[in-house]
């Protein structure tokens, strides 16, 4: 799991409540003052989360006329968990300005200045693997490798950031071709509805693929259960898929697994 650094539960929590178990990798958003930036990362890597992985599509938010229609904001019951010991400056959190409380949070607050120099920083402050998450394009993909990240993450942010973007799973291949061989593992997310589409993305050269929406689906019907439940239909979806294809193991799936037409 993926745990955002505007969580409303805490770095800390989330790692007790699963007894510093299970694969938990930690999203950073760069935020422009750097002492909260560094206090998120040794959190993380003090409470065995097992890498970084930093948000480089929202360095400001994609028009969202829903969430400013609705001056979209937490619910009173709800905070912003990993900033208590240093609450965020009034910009960030002033929910009457500029549409919507997400607006303000992350276009006031986010250092809209980092360049490729300052992953070093990232990873020398952390300790931690470095992944990058929002990455579309080869070109990007190549100077990550470049700049030291361990992995990338293909991603379009839900769709959110801009309506027309390309999909993660056509960006997938060429990004692929372009850093295959080269030690940095490939993550995508985005349209997995079911476990054929987990397939796919396997195929077509991804190393992991994670879900988003469908587990929130299961969340809002059913708690705990409904989660549960979601990740097993996944899960027999895919292995469903396997066995119809023929496949004993997951590294048994390549790209002759599936016919890609580029669009």
């Amino acid at each position: 799991m993926c745990l955002s650094s505007y969580s409303t539960v805490s770095i800390e929590d989330v790692a007790e409540s699963c007894h510093f178990k299970g694969v938990r990798f930690f999203q950073l958003y760069f935020n422009k003052n750097r002492e909260i930036t560094a206090n998120l990362l040794k959190r993380a890597k003090a409470n065995g989360y097992l890498a970084v992985a930093l948000t480089i599509d929202t360095q400001v938010v994609g028009i969202r006329r829903a969430d400013e229609h609705n001056k979209f904001s937490l619910p009173p019951i709800h905070e912003l968990a990993n900033f208590k010991w240093k609450p965020l400056s009034e910009d960030e959190t002033n929910e009457n300005a500029s549409g919507s409380y997400l607006n303000n949070l992350i276009n006031t607050g986010i250092d809209q200045s980092i360049t490729w120099k300052d992953l070093a920083w990232i990873k020398e402050t952390s300790q931690l693997p470095l992944i990058l998450k929002g990455i579309l394009n080869p070109e990007d993909a190549e100077l990550a490798k470049e700049y030291g990240a361990d992995a990338i993450w293909i991603s379009n942010h839900g769709g959110r950031q801009i309506d027309g973007c390309l999909t993660p799973l056509e960006a997938l291949p060429d990004i692929y071709q372009a850093i295959n061989g080269s030690g940095i593992e490939i993550y995508v997310d985005g349209g997995v509805r079911k476990g054929s589409d987990a397939y796919k993305a396997l195929a077509l050269g991804a190393d992991h693929v994670f879900i988003g929406r469908p587990a929130i689906y299961g969340l809002a019907v059913g708690g705990e259960e409904g989660v549960t439940a979601v990740l097993s239909i996944l899960k027999n979806e895919f292995k469903r898929v396997m066995q119809l294809s023929g496949k004993t193991s997951v590294n048994k799936i390549t790209r002759s697994a599936v016919i890609y037409k580029k669009p």
